[in-house]
């Protein structure tokens, strides 16, 4: 079921970026993959001053992701796209997974180490600051 659900959400991730849909995968490298799924470089997320900052660029990703999948829902929930997410358990799980867990996928079949350990690191931190917000 796991699998299945996987499944779609990459069909339904490949088909919301049509420069990655389009693309062969020899185009594509881990960087710029990590870089559609919202998962910052190295740099970006080392020139990140305070946990402020990280948990705001985050915060961005999660939006991104969450306003694609509510794009149906009436215009009040697309711009709160972030609150819709963070009270709802299956849809933040969803989001979180699409932008976090291809990225390491695709990082680990590209043997791009550093990248994949970053994606993962912010990944852990999201987790942590999202149930912080949401009281958990």
């Amino acid at each position: 079921m796991i699998k299945l659900m996987y499944s779609l959400s990459l069909l339904v991730f490949l088909g919301s970026v049509p420069s990655l849909s389009s693309a062969k995968a020899t185009d594509i490298n881990c960087r710029d993959f990590a870089a559609l799924s919202g998962v910052s470089t190295h740099e970006d997320y080392k020139k990140s001053k305070s946990t402020a900052e990280q948990f705001n660029l985050f915060r961005d990703v999660i939006a991104d992701y969450a306003g694609r999948i509510v794009a149906h829902e009436p215009l009040s929930k697309r711009n709160n796209a972030l609150q819709f997410v963070l009270k709802n358990e299956k849809m933040k799980s969803f989001v979180i997974g699409n932008a976090f867990e291809m990225t390491v996928d695709f990082c680990v079949d590209q043997k791009d180490v550093p990248m994949k350990n970053v994606a993962i690191e912010q990944f852990d931190y999201l987790l942590d600051a999202i149930e912080k917000k949401i009281g958990k």
